[in-house]
């Protein structure tokens, strides 16, 4: 013998405890929700930073070999200068 609840009656204690799992899920599920967003947030926060870091060592990098290569070719036309040098003292 099942007994009918009627619209005035109270919930059953299973009905009750199925009523707070519910709103304990729905409170969990926008925690989560919101730590989600956050986790996203940080990580794509991490990525461009790492991406700037990227950036400007790859940009030290291009000075630093740009930087090398027109001392070198300094040097060599300043060998070749002095060679020319002695080679005009020779000649005079």
């Amino acid at each position: 013998m099942s007994e009918r609840r009627g619209e005035g009656s109270e919930p059953t204690p299973t009905e009750r405890a199925e009523e707070q799992l519910n709103r304990w899920g729905e409170t969990v599920g926008r925690v989560a929700a919101m730590v989600g967003m956050r986790v996203v947030r940080a990580a794509a926060f991490a990525r461009e930073e790492a991406e700037d870091m990227w950036a400007e060592a790859q940009a030290i990098r291009h000075r630093q070999t740009s930087a090398a290569e027109p001392s070198e070719e300094t040097s060599s036309s300043q060998r070749e200068a002095v060679g020319r040098g002695s080679d005009e003292k020779a000649q005079a």
